[in-house]
């Protein structure tokens, strides 16, 4: 597609459009519709109330519906899948994202996006959609369970964020955890919060979470009661781990799954 071009398609709960605008600009834009950002070229950058999300080809960003936000793309080049979804396909699955959140690159979503573009009244395109948005649900519950929580250090651009991140890794236990990582990492607890989300699109409360919550799965798959595990982790309140970790996973402690 020629530079400065749109291309779209409506598919019966779901609106693709490809962009090749390099410098584009908007502001304060908000609609009902999740909406999936999915650069291939160059670097776009969304801000919403909750910082400033900077991403390029290899990493997507998931907005959920309502959230006000604006862009900007890098001048030299352009290019980006952008996909909204009807609220009532979305509707099974709008409890695993209230925030921006940063995805891995996933092939499966980028060739289902451009074969219903290219290929709108393909005889199959409902079973894509709904193939599309289980795809994209499963890639978020797998970030908000802390699935990826691994490799998130490896994310972040900010050498003294890579700090911060390393010590929640290792002592997300502690009594102050998140002090604890600001200081090691020589940074005030404004300017972590601030890197975090700018460069994750995770807070730090966010990050320590999900590393306490992968480690109590990996305690509990082993046999380990639930407030041993809760305890071990960090909390001091077992129904603070309860509601934590059946926020992230969707299921309780006690399932053992």
């Amino acid at each position: 597609m020629r530079t400065g071009a749109d291309r779209s398609a409506r598919l019966g709960g779901l609106y693709v459009v490809h962009q090749n605008v390099p410098g584009k600009r908007t502001r304060d834009l908000s609609f009902p519709e999740p909406i999936l950002f999915f650069p291939l070229r160059g670097e776009i950058e969304v801000t919403t109330a909750t910082g400033v999300h900077k991403l390029g080809p290899g990493r997507m960003l998931f907005l959920p519906g309502g959230v006000v936000h604006s862009l900007r793309s890098s001048e030299a080049e352009g290019e980006r899948l952008i996909a909204l979804m009807d609220p009532k396909l979305w509707r099974p699955y709008a409890k695993l994202a209230r925030e921006a959140t940063y995805l891995a690159l996933s092939p499966l979503l980028r060739e289902l996006l451009f074969h219903l573009l290219l290929e709108p009244e393909a005889a199959l395109r409902t079973t894509l959609v709904r193939a599309f948005a289980g795809t994209l649900a499963e890639s978020l519950a797998r970030a908000h369970s802390g699935g990826d929580i691994e490799a998130v250090g490896a994310r972040a651009a900010d050498g003294r964020l890579r700090k911060a991140i390393a010590f929640l890794a290792e002592r997300f236990a502690d009594e102050a955890p998140l002090e604890g990582a600001a200081k090691r990492a020589g940074l005030s607890p404004r300017s972590f919060h601030r890197l975090s989300v700018t460069e994750l699109g995770l807070a730090p409360k966010e990050l320590l979470i999900r590393f306490r919550v992968a480690k109590a799965r990996e305690m509990l798959a082993t046999g380990a009661s639930v407030t041993d595990v809760a305890f071990a982790v960090g909390y001091r309140s077992l129904s603070a781990f309860i509601a934590a970790f059946r926020s992230r996973t969707g299921h309780l402690p006690s399932a053992r799954s």
